[in-house]
């Protein structure tokens, strides 16, 4: 008995806390019926309390006005039963197609058979009547109620085969298990089953054809989100396109300042990465690399002129402002906060590993690494090339000088890849030119 009491007049509850439960998890989604779904909610919770207050009660033992109040509750509540229920398959068509043109067209049959189960209350028995021992019988109309259950099974037809021709299967599968349900929902009422029971299948219905929805729009939102993530890559490439052209031209604009110097910037940065790459560094790490030896030298901007081109040797003056460059780069791209590490290579691309170099005299390892790297790129390119004041060192001399800097002024890992780059390039391409493609 209570296993039953708690199937008839829990299960449909159950099933609709669910259903509140995925409206509430699904907020954020945006469904078109969600309206439609809480009216349904509030229309089975009416019925469920229904369904517990038609519970048999027995009247035996209470007094002929106590009886006839009960008994008149009962016709009542019994009356509300028959006329929500219906309704609320008549709003899942509504859910389901989501039409407000033929609303009315689809409430009829549920309005008719609201009209013709609430003449009970006016003493009438053509629909049903509760007796004087409190129990419920069926009327000559009681078959009325298929009305619906029959409208309700043709437009869950229709629509699964437009669904189906539509190449929405997946609609028509849901649509086609509802029909099912609908049909054990008839069964069960023909057979005189208490209305709790369909009212359980009902609400299963409602359950499925949410879980379908809510599955479908979450899907469109992913989609879109998904678009949108993709606009924004897309978005960030151009402007890391945009960026990297940016930073080519102030590496031109610093060459520029010196015809000698021309291309010098974009031979140190590729010298730099073929170093890194050598070194086992990330293809991430090696194009941070490459783009702080593009602007390595961008504070000679701050240098003036006449001391950058200058053809003789410079006075101590001079050589002190030039001396200046790294600081002052290193200021310049330190505004940059998205790019930190541009900075690191302008500061500390004239540090020696011995500690002697300027502008901070770091030693060793406490030298950064990109520094290091591009300590070695800088200086082989600075002897390779042709300057104001000298033609281009020979490659075999330029080797020299850089087995001498092992220690001392180069990194000893990096100055030995140099080394390796110096011996390959049996056709001396790591010659001067004006610029290298990135």
């Amino acid at each position: 008995m209570i296993l039953s009491y708690f199937i008839i007049n829990f299960m449909p509850l159950m099933i609709i806390l669910g259903l509140i439960a995925m409206m509430y998890v699904n907020r954020d989604v945006k469904i078109p019926a969600t309206r439609l779904f809480t009216t349904v909610i509030i229309m089975m919770l009416l019925l469920t309390v229904i369904a517990m207050v038609n519970t048999d009660i027995s009247i035996e033992g209470l007094s002929a006005g106590d009886a006839n109040r009960l008994i008149f509750l009962h016709t009542l509540t019994s009356t509300l039963s028959y006329t929500l229920r219906p309704c609320m398959t008549m709003f899942e068509i509504l859910i389901i197609l989501h039409n407000k043109k033929y609303k009315l067209l689809y409430t009829i049959p549920a309005i008719i058979n609201g009209l013709i189960f609430s003449t009970a209350l006016f003493g009438s028995e053509i629909a049903f009547h509760i007796g004087s021992d409190n129990h419920w019988y069926s009327g000559p109309l009681r078959p009325t109620i298929f009305i619906v259950q029959l409208f309700y099974l043709i437009w869950l037809v229709i629509i699964s085969i437009r669904s189906f021709n539509e190449k929405n299967k997946h609609k028509s599968i849901v649509l086609i298990a509802m029909c099912f349900q609908a049909i054990i929902c008839a069964v069960f009422e023909y057979n005189g089953v208490v209305p709790s029971y369909t009212d359980s299948i009902t609400a299963l219905c409602i359950l499925e054809y949410y879980i379908y929805l809510s599955t479908l729009y979450r899907q469109k939102l992913n989609d879109k989100l998904d678009a949108y993530v993709e606009e924004v890559e897309n978005a960030g490439l151009k402007l890391k396109g945009l960026t990297k052209e940016v930073i080519a031209a102030f590496a031109n604009s610093i060459d520029a300042k010196d015809e000698y110097t021309h291309g010098h910037s974009s031979r140190v940065a590729e010298y730099s990465r073929r170093i890194a790459q050598a070194s086992g560094k990330t293809p991430e790490e090696c194009e941070e690399i490459y783009y702080a030896g593009l602007l390595h030298d961008i504070g000679k901007i701050g240098i003036p002129e006449d001391i950058i081109t200058k053809e003789g040797k410079l006075t101590p003056e001079e050589y002190e402002k030039i001396k200046q460059h790294p600081v002052l780069g290193a200021q310049i791209l330190g505004n940059i906060t998205e790019y930190p590490y541009l900075s690191i290579g302008a500061r500390g691309h004239h540090e020696r590993y011995d500690g002697k170099g300027y502008p901070d005299g770091l030693k060793g390892e406490k030298i950064p690494d990109m520094a290091r790297i591009i300590a070695v790129a800088d200086a082989y390119d600075a002897m390779s090339s042709k300057r104001s004041y000298r033609a281009p060192i020979p490659q075999q001399k330029v080797r020299e000088e850089i087995v001498k800097g092992i220690g001392t002024q180069f990194d000893p890992e990096y100055a030995r890849i140099m080394l390796h780059l110096i011996d390959e390039d049996l056709e001396y391409k790591m010659s001067e030119r004006e610029e290298i493609s990135d």
